[in-house]
């Protein structure tokens, strides 16, 4: 069980949640998370959202809930974002009484996929479940929040701090992203010639940014490369690469470039770093192009099977970045008897 002290913010949020939906419920400011639930306690009744029943309920409260010290979440911490999901998860699925949330599942999955993957977790959102999964196994969301918090307790302090404990300058987790990229077919000759670093060939895929030719990579086998991704682990069946702005694309699972949404890998200019990714990934290319898909290796459903991953055409490009913060998160989430001004403020 892990007992945590909100932020202003998220009490402010909270409160007026418990208001809306009409509960006798006198919270005292902490979050409960024990499986996956997530617990409200009040003096005398609290509140709780069950996520293996997807039902916000209220109890009476137990009294092992408030003998344990609760740990302060900071202001700016990830958690905030995680619990301001609540809002949305529940209310999409109907349990929050008296608000209506608009956007659709695919959305809402985009956006939970960015906040948990921050955290190396990927999930899955759906009308009839929210799932998490670290390296392939289902966990709780007890699990989830513990890794966050274990997450932020490591974070350097610092970009030296930051250097000296990973090497690195730049973080290799790709994010999503909606880009247009406009094809024009070129020469077998005019591609093979047009090859930078090892098995980068030219292809006819303009760069979104700068509009100049990018270079692919193709892998097949046992050699494909797995990448992070805000959304999990992902085996690339091919890899596009921009030299001039140093940003990496490659098509989301079952999906190709046309499809537009993309995961990117921005290096910010810097071509020594862009170049030493682009050798590594290279080494495992391939010069034949292959029609395999990228492909998850994180996600499993409960049958054993690899999941696959809609098609999210259209999503605001903002829910790709899973730093941004969530100020407004309640747009879209409309209260069918009351006002929720100011729900949000925080959030």
């Amino acid at each position: 069980m892990i007992v945590l002290k909100s932020t202003a913010e998220l009490h402010l949020v909270f409160n007026k949640l418990i208001k809306t939906l009409s509960v006798p419920v006198e919270w005292n400011g902490n979050f409960v998370i024990s499986g996956n639930f997530l617990i409200l306690p009040g003096k005398e009744r609290s509140v709780i959202f069950n996520y293996d029943t997807r039902r916000v309920t209220t109890n009476l409260s137990d009294d092992k809930l408030s003998r344990k010290v609760p740990e302060p979440i900071k202001e700016g911490s990830g958690l905030i974002n995680i619990f301001n999901l609540v809002l949305y998860a529940f209310g999409k699925w109907g349990a929050l009484k008296g608000i209506t949330v608009e956007k659709d599942y695919k959305k809402i999955n985009t956006l939970v996929g960015a906040v948990f993957g921050a955290y190396g977790v990927s999930a899955d959102y759906t009308e009839q479940h929210c799932f998490w999964y670290k390296d392939g196994t289902r966990i709780t969301y007890e699990d989830v929040i513990q890794l966050a918090i274990e997450s932020e307790h490591r974070q350097p302090e610092s970009e030296e701090d930051i250097e000296e404990e990973t090497g690195l300058w730049h973080s290799t987790t790709w994010k999503l992203d909606n880009q247009s990229f406009i094809f024009e077919k070129l020469p077998m000759a005019q591609r093979r010639k047009g090859r930078i670093g090892h098995n980068f060939y030219k292809v006819g895929y303009a760069c979104p940014h700068c509009g100049e030719k990018l270079y692919m990579a193709s892998f097949s086998g046992r050699e494909k490369p797995v990448i992070d991704t805000v959304e999990g682990r992902v085996q690339l069946a091919r890899a596009f690469f921009c030299p001039s702005c140093v940003i990496f694309y490659t098509p989301l699972p079952e999906a190709g470039l046309e499809d537009e949404e993309v995961y990117y890998l921005d290096f910010d200019g810097d071509k020594t770093a862009g170049n030493d990714y682009m050798e590594m990934l290279g080494r495992l290319g391939t010069r034949e192009v292959n029609g395999d898909f990228n492909k998850y290796v994180d996600r499993v459903n409960d049958e054993g099977r690899t999941t696959t991953r809609q098609s999210l055409n259209g999503i605001d490009k903002g829910i790709s970045d899973e730093w941004r913060s969530l100020n407004g998160i309640d747009k879209g989430i409309s209260d069918e008897r009351r006002s929720l001004n100011g729900i949000d403020k925080g959030i």
